[in-house]
């Protein structure tokens, strides 16, 4: 979990790279900007974007949405007419940054055969929501673990490999 201050400078900043990304140039232009231009704008827009949720997924608190009420948002999304109200924010944070995926490790103990011993478990403590959530779940986390698990692999090679030359 990030700190106070650290979760502040984040949303501050992904707060001034939306409001950057939201304003719209409003010259009458001439030329008009060749398609590479424009797919690279988009493809920049979009890393920001995408980057900006991710920030708000990890620096925001685990919530319970219990509820899955598809057609009252849908119907809540469209009265919206200004982004910068506290309901689109919470839709926003509901189904764009989601929820975080949260698993706790403990340890309980167990008596069998009149021997005790400590188990060490894990507990889920909420379950991924939303797109980021679910992106960040099932493709982010599993990426960097697999990224671990070859540093782990190229590290033991290397060892194995110094060992057989020297």
């Amino acid at each position: 979990m990030l700190s106070n201050k650290s979760r502040n400078s984040c949303l501050a900043l992904s707060l001034s790279l939306a409001l950057v990304i939201s304003s719209t140039n409003t010259k009458a232009t001439i030329s008009l900007p060749q398609s590479k231009t424009i797919a690279r704008i988009g493809l920049a827009t979009t890393a920001i974007a995408i980057f900006a949720t991710w920030v708000r997924l990890k620096s925001k608190g685990t919530s319970k949405y219990m509820d899955y009420k598809w057609e009252k948002d849908w119907k809540d999304l469209f009265k919206i007419w200004n982004i910068n109200t506290p309901e689109y924010r919470k839709l926003y944070d509901k189904y764009i940054a989601g929820r975080e995926l949260s698993i706790l490790p403990f340890k309980y103990t167990d008596e069998k055969n009149g021997k005790q011993r400590i188990i060490k478990d894990k507990l889920v403590k909420s379950t991924p929501f939303g797109l980021m959530g679910l992106l960040d779940a099932y493709v982010l986390i599993q990426l960097a673990g697999f990224i671990k698990l070859c540093g782990e692999a190229g590290t033991s090679v290397n060892a194995f490999y110094n060992f057989l030359n020297n």
